[in-house]
């Protein structure tokens, strides 16, 4: 079980935070798909809820089990495309996470998983031809 700071309960009675369960921001601080460390010490996490189809962030205090606010974040990148012309490559990258393996669907496509078996990315060779990117909008890579 996490702690709390007097600012995440009196925050927590807001309508718009009202629905956050628990053990969605357990999911937050044990699981999370990404992690940032504020200069201040305080620790970002997101996890993405099925149900509500939304990222949950958790910001932590240094200690990492005290949670200071917790709230549905908008602007959560939720995927980008970039191809990279010279090897006609494409990378979907779907959460901002560390991969920690790579598994081979075919010769042409490599999916990239975090720690949890989460997508994290997905690399496509050929791309033009198998992804049909012309149809696309996308960012160029270097």
């Amino acid at each position: 079980m996490f702690k709390t700071t007097e600012y995440f309960r009196y925050r927590r009675k807001r309508a718009d935070r009202l629905r956050i369960r628990d053990e969605w921001i357990e999911t937050a601080i044990d699981h999370p798909i990404r992690e940032v460390v504020q200069a201040d010490g305080r620790i970002r996490r997101w996890a993405y809820i099925d149900s509500e189809r939304r990222f949950l962030r958790v910001v932590l205090l240094a200690d990492a089990i005290t949670v200071h606010n917790a709230f549905f974040d908008r602007g959560f990148l939720k995927m980008k495309v970039t191809y990279f012309k010279d090897t006609d490559t494409a990378v979907v990258e779907l959460i901002d996470a560390p991969v920690e393996e790579t598994r081979e669907l075919n010769e042409n496509v490599y999916l990239d998983l975090d720690a949890h078996g989460n997508l994290v990315s997905l690399t496509i060779e050929h791309a033009r031809e198998r992804a049909n990117l012309p149809e696309m909008l996308f960012s160029q890579g270097g």
